[in-house]
């Protein structure tokens, strides 16, 4: 061999030993590769985890990691060992104060797809009960080797939690059904004990908020103890929900973020707090339908209040009406209303079913809350009442609560609404307007508890000027018509005497009158007069008198004609024409609600009278309705009067249809 070398050139000298080379080195690769092992893409991933520093700005790219490795382990140990690595990552979880509310959602949010996409998979290589087990595990051990490792486990916990209504729909893993299901409860259990241990070492407010946010990724999973536990162990846990939503920088900061430029979307992709507005509306009602009674939970109940009536305060002061020109703001703002409702619909079912004995923090709790839905009364009527269930009961029951155990809280609360409504009613603001005739329907509401003094001094003079006011709007004079009806209806059951009844009947009837039809229907108007006659019956000469006016304003009156009604029948406008076609027509139509009340010896006068105003119309259109209507009150005061019944059947038949047989 050395001979056969010796004869080689220097070229060939020189490719032998680069050849010699070349197969020491390929020796050295093969032994590495069979004694070393070289790192793999886990290895890399679980390097940049536990050397993931705070404030590192890296936090999107552990979570992409995340997302994208998890899925694809084919090994069970794997996934223990890549989650137990990733609770010790410093840069999520080296200090309690990392954890902030953006950072719990996107965790949340990261394990609910890690556990959907795994979940999804048809055939996979480590069966998703394995997967799933492994990642119980290693929660299990996390918790085991470091007792205060309970909080780091609370967002990779809600994450699966939340996942479970789609796993119980989409079973793709039937042979496995039992197994994951006792799963899930080993999940939902070691939830529940890692949240009540973050209550009871009372964090401040800022660092348990996170936590408090899991609530509602899991809250349908959790049962009526777990509620219960957790408003003992966290006794302010109401206040700190409307805190997070109304009042803190990570909800609506007080109303303010609805002013910002950020629209709904942009507010919704980087504010995880108001992406769930219903869930926090329910996690609520869960805590308060759990709650044992104490004198702490009234107060935290009453601060609960107050945070969102801070809120209402705000936007309500800060030109509301400009919101409804931004579209996507206004959504908001509904969203928001519909969640409030909500809210205090639960308050008040907690009042009055009896948990609590009355006292005065309730009574304020009421007081405050109304105060708030006059704030937001703009709000509501732009969406309207009509069906509104949980609305309708807040109202009634707070009303009733303070009408019935507190007219002095009541009275206190119509003052402090009635500061915030401009005295004179000159261009009025559309949310004026909406505060305004609020506080009518409050009044309404407790007109029968209201003191005289109220009643003389402050409402009979505002309904003087609503009546009066060029400005008013339908809507109000509306309103002041239906508190004067029910006023009418407690002087019949009362003991004033016939001057102080005409004193207060015929100044309202003139202006019940002068109103129809531009603010009043020719419904509306029948009815109130139905009412001035049953609180004028005892004197038969003030019914005259009446009758009188109706036919000075028939003689005074133009053919102007009638608007069309609108009204709403299942949230859709609907026109609804008037019977009658002019104004002097309806006045003739109106003075027929008079007779019920004249005396039977008067009472074929006033039928004549009343057929010579049908006579004096022009053209027949609205003569042959007049007629028809006529006839119809004629029968009706036969119903429960024949003797004026009798007498209007004859003179029908005698002056309008001569010589035709009664039909009865």
């Amino acid at each position: 061999m050395a001979d056969w070398t010796n004869r080689l050139g220097p070229q060939g000298s020189r490719l032998l030993q680069q050849s010699q080379n070349f197969n020491q080195i390929n020796n050295i690769n093969n032994y590495i590769t069979s004694n070393i092992q070289i790192p793999t893409e886990l290895d890399y991933v679980l390097h940049d985890i536990v050397n993931a520093l705070p404030n590192s700005g890296n936090s999107d790219k552990i979570i992409s990691y995340l997302a994208y490795y998890y899925p694809k382990i084919k090994n069970a140990s794997n996934v223990e060992l890549l989650t137990l690595k990733f609770l010790q990552c410093p840069l999520f979880f080296s200090s309690i104060d990392l954890l902030s509310i953006e950072t719990m959602s996107k965790l949340i949010e990261l394990f609910q797809y890690i556990i959907l996409t795994k979940f999804k998979i048809t055939n996979p290589s480590l069966p998703f009960y394995e997967f799933y087990t492994s990642l119980y595990d290693a929660i299990r051990h996390a918790i085991s080797a470091d007792s205060t490792a309970y909080w780091k486990v609370i967002p990779l916990l809600s994450g699966c939690i939340s996942s479970i209504s789609y796993m119980n729909r989409y079973n793709n893993h039937p042979q496995y059904l039992h197994t994951i299901s006792k799963l899930n409860k080993l999940y939902i259990q070691a939830y529940s004990n890692s949240l009540q241990a973050v209550y009871n070492i009372h964090l401040m407010s800022t660092l348990q908020t996170p936590f408090t946010l899991s609530l509602v990724y899991v809250h349908e999973y959790m049962d009526d103890s777990f509620y219960a536990e957790v408003c003992t162990s966290n006794v302010s846990i109401m206040e700190e929900i409307t805190n997070i939503l109304f009042i803190s920088n990570t909800g609506l900061k007080k109303g303010s973020l609805l002013y910002s430029d950020l629209s709904y979307a942009d507010i919704l992709k980087s504010n995880p707090v108001l992406r769930y507005l219903n869930r926090w509306v329910f996690v609520y009602s869960r805590l308060l339908e759990n709650n044992r009674c104490s004198v702490r939970s009234i107060h935290t109940l009453l601060a609960s209040v107050n945070n969102i009536f801070t809120f209402s305060s705000n936007i309500s002061n800060n030109n509301l009406e400009s919101l409804q020109l931004k579209p996507d703001k206004w959504n908001l703002i509904k969203y928001i209303f519909f969640s409030v409702v909500m809210i205090f619909e639960s308050n008040s079912k907690f009042i009055i079913s009896g948990v609590c004995p009355i006292s005065e923090p309730i009574f304020v709790i009421a007081s405050q809350m109304q105060h708030t839905l006059f704030n937001l009364s703009y709000v509501l009527d732009q969406i309207g009442a009509g069906g509104f269930d949980s609305y309708n009961f807040l109202f009634d029951s707070t009303s009733y609560l303070l009408c019935e155990k507190s007219p002095e809280m009541l009275q206190k609360l119509l003052y402090s609404l009635l500061n915030e409504i401009p005295p004179t009613m000159n261009k009025f603001s559309d949310v004026e307007t909406s505060k305004l005739d609020y506080f009518l329907k409050l009044v309404e509401k407790s007109l029968p508890y209201l003191k005289q003094d109220f009643k003389s001094t402050t409402l009979s003079p505002m309904l003087a000027t609503i009546f009066t006011s060029e400005s008013s709007k339908k809507s109000t004079i509306e309103l002041s018509h239906s508190i004067m009806i029910n006023f009418l209806d407690k002087l019949i059951d009362s003991s004033h005497t016939s001057k102080e009844m005409e004193n207060i009947v015929y100044p309202y009837f003139e202006k019940v009158i002068s109103h129809f039809p531009k603010h009043i229907s020719f419904n509306q108007t029948s009815f109130i007069i139905t009412k001035c006659g049953h609180a004028s019956v005892s004197k038969p000469q003030f019914i005259f008198t009446l009758m009188d006016l109706i036919n000075f304003h028939i003689s005074m009156s133009a053919y102007t004609p009638l608007p069309e009604r609108r009204s709403f029948v299942n949230g859709n406008e609907v026109i609804i024409p008037e019977k009658l076609f002019t104004r002097r027509a309806g006045l003739v139509g109106l003075s027929f609600d008079v007779l019920q009340f004249i005396p039977v010896d008067n009472f074929i006068r006033m039928l004549d009278n009343c057929k010579r105003n049908i006579d004096s119309l022009m053209g027949d259109r609205d003569i042959y309705t007049l007629y028809d209507l006529l006839w119809d009150k004629i029968l009706s005061i036969n119903r429960f009067d024949s003797q004026r019944g009798q007498a209007g059947i004859d003179w029908w038949y005698d002056n309008v249809n001569n010589g035709i047989v009664p039909k009865l």
